[in-house]
């Protein structure tokens, strides 16, 4: 596993943050043609690019308990597929749907590194806590054209050390068996496999980014764009499972009601412009109509993960509970 190689080498590094459960680091490192810190310094300009550092901790950390082999090997797996990802899918800067450029991975025996371009490239430099229909806009215009970009592009026909998740997301129940033993018995335990076989077989499957959290788009300062970053549980799925998770980072339970058709027909609508670029042949209406439901089920689905794995959990309220309960009544007509 490898690609290219860097023009020049580091000659600063700034810790940005430290992995989930301290799987390694990632940093941001500043490139000088003559390796020279100081002119870094007095660069306001500097090149910069993303290095992930992974590796496996001696002590593993869960911040709700699943220290498990299961759960060890699965965020492992999911650096793998991100590594792949850079390798293999994110090569040329689109500006419909923007997110950093594969540069370098480099493996060794015990970690892995991946370089990236840096999205202040792009003047995306905000990450943002506090959001509104602004924020909410801008990442739903996003996710459409990934959806649309990828719609019908299977990536199974890599070999099993290259290819990315056959189902994107990170709380599907295949790979949460361990969830669902916890879970009391409930409407959402008693549909589980009903709910897993529905989204693995909605109609026209395109690539999911699999944690489209507020927390993983960057904005301009100035609010005219976006990019995405951290595909570790990129692959196949329904593209409702993606807009699901995002409106349920971000949209205050008391507006999410209220919101929720204004969001969702946007959504759509800026699906159906991104497939008159992508996709001009396929009816894009069609298709937007046999996902309308998938919304619930994918809040559904949502919510008996979220039974198993923290039952107390803030996003099991209200609003999602309604949501859900659509979900149900959709695949148990």
């Amino acid at each position: 596993m490898s690609k290219g190689h860097l023009a020049h080498k580091p000659s600063k590094k700034q810790l940005i943050q430290k992995l989930w459960g301290d799987f390694g680091r990632l940093e941001r490192w500043f490139l000088s043609p003559n390796g020279n810190a100081d002119e870094v310094e007095q660069s306001e300009t500097a090149k910069s690019v993303i290095a992930k550092w992974i590796e496996l901790p001696e002590t593993l950390a869960h911040p709700k308990g699943w220290n498990t082999e299961r759960s060890t090997d699965r965020k492992l797996k999911s650096y793998l597929v991100e590594a792949n990802w850079y390798l293999k899918f994110s090569t040329q800067k689109d500006p419909r749907c923007l997110m950093p450029i594969g540069l370098e991975v480099n493996p060794t025996p015990t970690q892995y590194v991946i370089v990236m371009s840096d999205l202040r490239d792009y003047g995306l430099t905000e990450v943002v806590k506090q959001s509104d229909v602004r924020h909410w806009k801008l990442c739903l215009k996003w996710l459409a054209n990934f959806h649309a970009k990828h719609l019908s592009i299977s990536h199974l026909n890599f070999g099993p050390d290259e290819a990315l998740w056959t189902q994107g997301t990170y709380w599907h129940l295949d790979t949460r068996p361990d969830e669902f033993q916890a879970m009391v018995t409930n409407e959402f335990k008693t549909h589980a496999k009903a709910l897993n076989s529905a989204l693995k077989s909605a109609p026209f499957p395109t690539l999911v980014h699999g944690d489209a959290k507020l927390a993983n788009f960057c904005f301009s300062a100035n609010m005219d764009s976006v990019g995405a970053v951290d595909f570790q549980y990129v692959g196949e799925g329904c593209a409702m499972k993606d807009v699901m998770l995002f409106i349920s980072s971000c949209v205050p339970i008391e507006e999410a009601q209220n919101v929720e058709k204004l969001l969702l027909d946007y959504y759509f609508s800026q699906f159906e412009e991104a497939m008159s670029f992508y996709r001009p042949e396929q009816n894009a209406k069609l298709i937007i109509e046999s996902w309308k439901p998938f919304y619930y089920v994918a809040w559904a689905d949502f919510l008996r993960f979220l039974y198993g794995w923290s039952p107390e959990h803030w996003k099991i309220n209200e609003y999602s509970l309604s949501c859900a309960t659509k979900g149900l009544e959709y695949i148990v007509k």
